[in-house]
């Protein structure tokens, strides 16, 4: 299978792939009419992913690596996506503040900030306008935020 029929837009599966496999992908839409789906992709998943892909591994003396192939995502296959992932902004800027970090941990529902320790439900506040206050999480939510909270310290 070549990159181009796995990253193609309208065409996610290879051309021999099953009717039912084609069935079986998300029923999410892209703007262009390809399939789609809602799944967490991060741009440290891209370099396993290509590599797969390519039938290569990854040289060892590359480090540590944090991605996660999508591969299957692609092909329409099962797989178990992120259930999270992590970002780190730096601007660098000539603006006072300007390079400021900005960390955060975010699945498709909640988003926890490092520096402020904000607690956003961002599939109903996606403007982060309303912080969840810690006395009003639910049980399953204060479970979430330790979790994410767990994750970040890890990772300083």
């Amino acid at each position: 299978m070549s990159l181009q029929t796995i990253f193609s837009d309208t065409n996610i599966c290879d051309a021999n792939s099953s009717a039912e496999a084609k069935k079986s992908r998300n029923k999410a839409t892209s703007p262009s009419g390809g399939n789609g789906n809602t799944n967490l992709v991060d741009f440290t998943d891209f370099l396993p992913t290509c590599a797969e892909a390519a039938g290569t591994t990854i040289p060892s003396s590359y480090g540590t690596i944090d991605g996660v192939s999508f591969l299957k995502q692609l092909q329409g296959l099962p797989t178990t996506p992120r259930s999270w992932v992590f970002n780190h902004y730096q601007p660098f800027t000539d603006q006072p503040k300007g390079d400021q970090i900005t960390r955060w941990i975010n699945n498709a529902t909640y988003k926890l900030y490092d520096s402020t320790g904000r607690f956003y439900n961002i599939a109903l506040d996606p403007d982060e306008k309303r912080p969840l206050k810690k006395s009003t999480l639910t049980p399953d939510e204060k479970l979430l935020r330790k979790q994410f909270q767990n994750v970040m310290n890890t990772l300083h």
